[in-house]
């Protein structure tokens, strides 16, 4: 399989930013947003932390689309990193 008919390799980032809140509900959007574009799943992060700037789990995510091994990191919108870079929300009706 050539790098242009291979499916996009992405990672799902859940994340919340209180431990009384889930990731949970962000799952299942994410998936249907990532298998409508076509894209493979190859990782699930799920970070549940304070709203602090560090976040590990992206971090990591970060230096694995760096290195190559993903293509896409599809995210919920309200982890305060969306907005500025997404084009098509899951929960959009579309």
């Amino acid at each position: 399989m050539t790098e242009q008919t291979r499916p996009k390799r992405a990672a799902l980032y859940l994340r919340v930013s209180t431990e009384r809140q889930e990731t949970e509900n962000q799952k299942p959007a994410l998936v249907r947003l990532a298998q409508t574009r076509g894209y493979e799943v190859v990782d699930v992060v799920d970070e549940t932390m304070s709203a602090t700037r560090e976040r590990p789990a992206l971090q990591r995510l970060m230096a694995a689309a760096h290195a190559g091994k993903l293509d896409v990191v599809v995210l919920w919108p309200s982890t305060g990193l969306a907005d500025p870079w997404s084009t098509t929300s899951p929960r959009s009706s579309s």
